[in-house]
């Protein structure tokens, strides 16, 4: 979402009375469906959001039973300038939740024990979480011969490479699997981490890398004068990983109500194909689908759901790499206890078990 948003909030804005006169369709109403619906709705643009299943909001949907809530899906996100302006359009300010600042730790387990992520070099140094003959591993990086070849390059080789296997296995792979839910054998380097890639083809090597922009940020924001101080405008606002007090269907919920009129549920899309200068969408159940046609589409459907969908042949050659594109099967569980039979502190965001 913060993605799409950052794009939107991009783009010049459209008249209500041009964009009247235009027609889109909005395949999916995912977060990214929903925003994007919401967003060409604001600029005055006719709008048509298809969902094929019975709700909005995709893989976001929170459950409230016995005094617990329970995400389904992702349970928080980083907010953005764009998305924090999205919040205040449809009124959330006051249900947002913030991390628990007092939180800030991120615990990997091993030999059976949560240990603590290091977050500084020091603490790297006095970590439980890697070897000795690790952390030596690591202080060797800079010495690590930078690879020119072009070709791409996995998560996995990347770490190997530069930062040893021990370091793959207890500090990126436990992260890999919590973000991507993807395997790092196979998750390419330059597209899930294109800067830390960069680093090493600019630099030579990632501890090099990050040391030259700290020195570059830090030529960059030279300490104002008390003059210059005063006449200088706000910083922007940080970025906040958040919730909302009643879950994360906060957002989908409120971003459904304002599409009144705009999304059909249960409508799923069978066929989209071009004729002369527009496009044709036809969607509904079976025996009852019903064609319209606009001016654009956007497809914010999982890949698989747009490789399985009737295209034309001029656009079925380019959706062909997409038929290739593994989801990873996601479980999710939810256990509740009681806080005086938990003895942790309970200080973390989270736990990884490698």
């Amino acid at each position: 979402m913060r993605a799409l948003a950052d794009h939107l909030g991009n783009m010049p804005s459209i008249d209500a009375d041009s964009g009247a006169s235009r027609s889109v369709a909005v395949v999916g109403a995912g977060i990214t469906g929903l925003v994007a619906a919401y967003e060409l709705r604001r600029r005055g643009v006719n709008v048509t959001l298809y969902e094929a299943s019975g709700h909005a909001g995709g893989a976001i949907r929170t459950t409230h039973a016995d005094g617990f809530l329970a995400e389904h899906g992702p349970n928080s996100f980083v907010t953005s300038a764009p998305v924090d302006a999205l919040l205040q359009r449809l009124d959330l300010q006051d249900d947002v939740v913030e991390a628990n600042p007092g939180a800030n730790r991120r615990y990997v387990v091993r030999h059976g024990m949560p240990l603590p992520f290091p977050l500084t070099p020091l603490a790297m140094l006095g970590t439980k979480l890697l070897s000795f003959r690790a952390k030596v591993r690591v202080l060797m990086e800079p010495l690590i011969r930078a690879r020119r070849t072009p070709d791409d390059e996995s998560v996995a080789s990347f770490v190997r490479r530069r930062l040893g296997h021990e370091v793959l296995d207890y500090a990126v792979d436990p992260f890999i699997s919590g973000i991507f839910a993807g395997d790092a054998e196979t998750l390419s380097m330059a597209h899930a981490f294109p800067r830390v890639a960069e680093l090493e083809r600019e630099c030579g090597s990632l501890s090099k890398g990050l040391m030259a922009q700290r020195r570059q940020r830090a030529s960059d924001d030279p300490p104002p004068t008390a003059h210059q101080g005063a006449m200088t405008a706000s910083p922007p606002a940080r970025a906040r990983l958040i919730s909302f007090v009643d879950g994360m269907q906060t957002l989908p919920a409120a971003l459904e109500a304002s599409l009144t009129g705009t999304l059909r549920l249960g409508c799923p899309v069978r066929l989209v194909h071009r004729h002369e200068s527009r496009w044709t969408v036809e969607a509904g159940p079976d025996g009852a689908a019903r064609s319209r046609t606009v001016d654009a589409v956007v497809m914010a459907t999982p890949a698989h759901v747009l490789a399985a969908m009737e295209l034309p042949a001029a656009l079925r050659k380019f959706a062909a790499p997409i038929e290739r594109v593994e989801y990873p099967p996601v479980s999710t569980l939810t256990l509740g206890f009681r806080r005086v039979d938990v003895a942790h502190p309970l200080d973390g965001f989270g736990m990884l078990i490698p």
